[in-house]
């Protein structure tokens, strides 16, 4: 059933699991200070030879998932627990590399170029549906959803169990550039070349607000 919308007061946010409270803050907690004096010099992963422009990436808050948002319409998705299983299964004596590394940790986004013996080089899934380059990607913080932003002008909403397409988000007028999850997974924000900025919520096809103000 569909929920009724939100009070124009204000929108209630859903109580997060135990479970999922722990598991943001054990991240938050892992995070580094990052500053002028401290910057960051870790390579998770490197994308090569995709043969097709990548626009943008997203990595879940713990690092397992790893989005390509892709000139070509699709979204690359890899899964770095998927990606420990298959090695360990095929006894790969180069397990003991980084979860996306190839011979030379690479990551290869569509595998035609990259090394043919280890699939860890290929995307484990291609989510397909926007009609237009990908712009943008987001995962939430329990892995569940990838939401991801195109020129078409919409939103897609994937789960990353089924790797299918769960909505599509339409209310934009123009490209969309970007978009982010609430801490929760429940709400979205979506920001557009039309000026505006949108929020939505996975138990709704259409937005429940629109920001407006900006000019350019």
């Amino acid at each position: 059933p569909v929920r009724p919308d939100p009070s124009t007061e204000s929108i209630p946010r859903p109580k997060m699991s135990e479970e999922l409270l722990e598991k943001l803050v054990g991240t938050y907690l892992k995070r580094a200070t990052v500053n002028s004096e401290a910057l960051p010099s870790v390579c998770l992963c490197t994308l090569d030879n995709s043969l097709h422009e990548v626009n943008g990436s997203a990595v879940s808050p713990e690092g397992r998932l790893v989005a390509a948002c892709m000139q070509d319409s699709t979204v690359r998705l890899w899964d770095a627990e998927e990606d420990k299983t298959r090695n360990r299964n095929r006894r790969d004596p180069r397990a003991g590399k980084a979860a996306f590394g190839g011979h030379s940790g690479w990551l290869g986004a569509s595998g035609e170029q990259a090394d043919q013996s280890s699939m860890r080089n290929r995307p484990q899934q291609v989510l397909k549906g926007h009609s237009g380059p990908v712009y943008a990607a987001s995962i939430t913080p329990d892995n569940r959803f990838v939401a991801s932003a195109s020129q078409d002008g919409t939103i897609r909403l994937y789960t990353s169990v089924t790797r299918t397409t769960l909505l599509s988000l339409r209310g934009h007028n123009h490209p969309i550039w970007d978009v982010a999850w609430s801490p929760e997974g429940f709400y979205l924000a979506s920001a557009s070349y039309d000026g505006t900025a949108r929020l939505w919520s996975i138990d709704h096809q259409y937005p429940l607000r629109m920001f407006i103000g900006h000019v350019a």
